[in-house]
């Protein structure tokens, strides 16, 4: 059987330990190990390599927020279908409001509520699998998030 074919069972405690300063809670921001590798388990990206392949490559993204995914106007536009039921840490609901707001801020659309220091990147699908992109949830200001994190990962702050 494999891992992923398990029932996953809720509870227990992942503790980590960063042996150098952590320069915030954005993965947006600060793509490093420091930052990348405490973060991931705590946030939740549309579509993810499968973690059980030995390669990364286009036929191993699988969804993860988006339960699939379709092409639009030859392979110009992805469109994601989301997976209902999905809630922050907080306890609110993921919506596509949470996708256009992370994509507006990340892309500095003009009227993006706030601004990341960060260029776009060319390769979409391949940097939405890698774990370099999570949703944020955009009723939390990306003030906060430099702060604290509330994600829909399978982990969350104590």
């Amino acid at each position: 059987m494999q891992a992923r074919d398990q029932t996953p069972k809720r509870g227990g405690t992942l503790t980590s330990l960063i042996i150098e300063d952590q320069p915030g809670f954005l993965i947006h921001e600060a793509a490093t190990t420091s930052v990348l590798w405490p973060m991931m388990p705590r946030y939740s990206n549309l579509v993810l390599f499968d973690q059980l392949k030995a390669r990364e490559t286009l036929e191993t993204v699988v969804p993860e927020l988006a339960e699939r995914w379709s092409w639009q106007n030859n392979y110009r536009n992805p469109v994601f279908f989301l997976r209902k039921s999905v809630r922050w840490h907080d306890g609110r609901p993921f919506t596509s409001r949470d996708v256009k707001y992370t994509f507006d801020v990340v892309h500095e659309a003009k009227d993006a509520p706030a601004k990341l220091r960060l260029r776009p990147q060319p390769s979409l699908l391949r940097m939405l699998a890698a774990g370099y992109s999570p949703v944020l949830p955009a009723h939390i200001p990306i003030a906060d998030l430099r702060q604290r994190c509330v994600g829909t990962g399978p982990f969350k702050e104590k």
